[in-house]
Order: C-alpha cells, then structure tokens, then sequence
C-alpha cells in the first residue's frame, strides 16, 4: 500500500482482518509482542506499522522517522514538509480535511479518516494514522 493510496482512503488492507489473512501480503514483517494473552501485537512492514488487538487490525501508522521519504499526490514527504504545504498538497488531491491544534501539536483529520501529525515546534510532517 502506497501512502498516496492510504491519505486517499484506498487501503489495501481490511480493518478487523486477522494477522493470519493479512500475513502474505507483507513483505519481510517484523512482528513484534506487545500483549500475548490478549493477543495485541505489531508488524512492521517496509516502514509501515499494523498494529492488532485480540488478533483483529487496528491502526496502520506511517511514520516519516522511518520511512524518511513517500510522497503524496506526486509531492515527496519528507521530515521537513511543512504543515503549510500537506495542506496545499491535500487541496490539490480533492482530499478534504479539517484541522485541529491539540497540545500545540496540528493535526489534520482528512475526509477519508486519516490522521495527518505535524510537529508542535517545527510544524513538519511526523506521522499519518488511520484507526478503526
């Protein structure tokens, strides 16, 4: 799955999929414990991470520190593109999004569910999540 693909809602994976369904679809996953008995873990996979409670998906996380560089709508996403330019990038898309300051931190909440982070002091892109 792309992360163009995922802010733009076409993920490729099913919410509530067990890690059984999910696994060939990976590439070289890392799994890694967090809970056993209640079944809660995470893989990680080309830098994107799945994480499972009582063995159902969850969350899948993109974060820039470590993938370093995806791109979005053609644009490349990088530690340092700002909060100012994500949203430029996201009109450009057609993907809309309202935004939110908590904690001093912007967070974008687009249309299709995505959580876009940015870095309370720099205001540069930290992180993209989407939960169940």
């Amino acid at each position: 799955m792309t992360f163009d693909d995922f802010v733009k809602g076409k993920l490729e994976v099913q919410f509530g999929a067990s890690l059984e369904t999910l696994m060939p679809g990976f590439h070289k996953p890392t799994v890694q414990m967090i809970s056993e008995p209640d079944q809660c873990f995470g893989v990680f996979s080309q830098g994107i991470e799945y994480l499972f409670d009582m063995n159902q998906l969850c969350l899948v996380q993109y974060d820039i520190s470590r993938i370093r560089e995806m791109s979005f709508n053609r644009h490349p996403i990088k530690e340092t593109t700002s909060l100012e330019a994500f949203k430029g990038y996201l009109a450009e898309a057609g993907v809309g999004f309202e935004e939110e300051r908590k904690d001093g931190q912007a967070i974008l909440l687009t249309a299709t569910g995505v959580k876009l982070y940015f870095d309370g002091q720099t205001q540069c892109f930290s992180t993209a999540m989407k939960s169940w």
